[in-house]
């Protein structure tokens, strides 16, 4: 027995040897069923060998998903990262903005101030005035588009990332399915060399049975042939006849007895086979059910937080549009004060040259009076 455990393949060569030495003692049905037995054999054997290959091949496809869900989950970290900075860069342009209103707004207060307290440097104050006021324009505009082009960056960023999880999600699923039938597959190589283990211990048991039977013979012949001499030489002879018949007839019925007990231990197993497949359906069809409220839970999360950013992005498109609204404001108003100062300044000009003018005809009124008198 141990070296039939040892060397399994140079036992199943042997045993058609042993068996041929001995056909001449066995029955036809043995010789059929060991026939059987030993086309099973080398059924079973193909089997396991196709199997093995099929798990190598697997295994190889398992390695190569693990190695490109790794690479994608760094491809993920990697986007992370970089929707993380732009919006970092986002914010940043948000706080130049209202630092850079802040200013133009400082900046203003400051102009109206020096126009009302300087009006002998009105032209150049109001100069200045318009420059910094298309300075101050112009970088809103230029930060409003910065923000635009972020928001637009970040946008294609989460699409992007919500194609990366799809993706993922799928080769993970690809994996879950190859590991599942790689189990599968492994439990049906361990039952197939379970039965293979069960045919070496009937065959080992028949060849046993097959060397008492050859020695019950020898020792029947012996007796036969001492009993030659005697009297009852024909009586012993048919009773060897009939112990034989016996033996063989036990030996029929314990073979029927093993394959009885082997197809019981069949329907065990094919039982232990289904209940084992039933409970991972149940288990997949949960994990199913978990990752499915997992999903709608993250998904309505993800409306919700999609919704809270529009309302967000609404609430300063809004207070942008209001901001734009009170600085066109003042800037009208400034300008109206700026127009109402030139004319005002105008009149004045034209004032002091009708005074001018009054004042040089007046004194040229009483050089001709002083003239006429003299």
């Amino acid at each position: 027995m141990a070296t039939l455990a040892q060397h399994p393949s140079a036992t199943l060569e042997n045993i058609p040897e042993e068996i041929s030495a001995t056909q001449s003692l066995m029955p036809s049905n043995l010789q059929n069923e060991d026939t059987k037995d030993r086309e099973r054999i080398e059924e079973l054997t193909a089997a396991v060998r196709s199997k093995e290959r099929v798990i190598r091949e697997l295994t190889e496809e398992r390695s190569s998903l693990r190695d490109r869900v790794t690479e994608m989950e760094e491809q993920l970290q990697a986007l992370s990262t970089s929707l993380l900075q732009k919006e970092r860069d986002a914010e940043f342009y948000q706080e130049e903005l209202g630092r850079e209103r802040l200013r133009v707004q400082q900046e203003m207060q400051s102009l109206i101030e020096e126009q009302q307290s300087q009006l002998n440097q009105y032209e150049s104050a109001a100069g200045q005035c318009v420059n910094e006021l298309q300075k101050a324009q112009l970088q809103v505009q230029s930060l409003q588009n910065k923000i635009q082009e972020s928001e637009t960056s970040n946008k294609t960023l989460q699409e992007r990332l919500g194609e990366m999880e799809t993706e993922l999600c799928s080769i993970r699923q690809a994996a879950q399915n190859q590991e599942r039938t790689i189990q599968s597959l492994n439990e049906s190589l361990t039952t197939k060399e379970t039965e293979t283990q069960e045919l070496y211990q009937v065959i080992e048991g028949q060849n046993t049975t097959m060397c008492k039977l050859r020695e019950v013979a020898h020792r029947t012949q012996l007796q036969h042939t001492q009993a030659a001499e005697g009297a009852e030489a024909d009586s012993i002879a048919q009773l060897q006849g009939q112990i034989v018949g016996l033996q063989s007839s036990l030996f029929c019925s314990q073979l029927q007895l093993e394959a009885s007990q082997r197809s019981h231990r069949q329907i065990q197993r094919t039982a232990e086979d289904r209940e084992r497949a039933h409970s991972r359906l149940q288990s997949d069809l949960e994990a199913a059910l978990q990752h499915r409220e997992t999903t709608d839970k993250h998904n309505q999360d993800l409306r919700n937080m999609v919704q809270q950013l529009r309302s967000e992005l609404q609430m300063k498109q809004a207070q942008l549009r209001e901001n734009e609204s009170d600085r066109h404001s003042e800037v009208t108003a400034r300008d109206n004060t700026i127009t109402q100062l030139q004319h005002s300044l105008r009149e004045k000009e034209k004032l002091l040259k009708v005074k001018h003018t009054y004042t040089h005809a007046y004194i040229h009124s009483v050089s001709l009076s002083l003239t006429s008198l003299q």
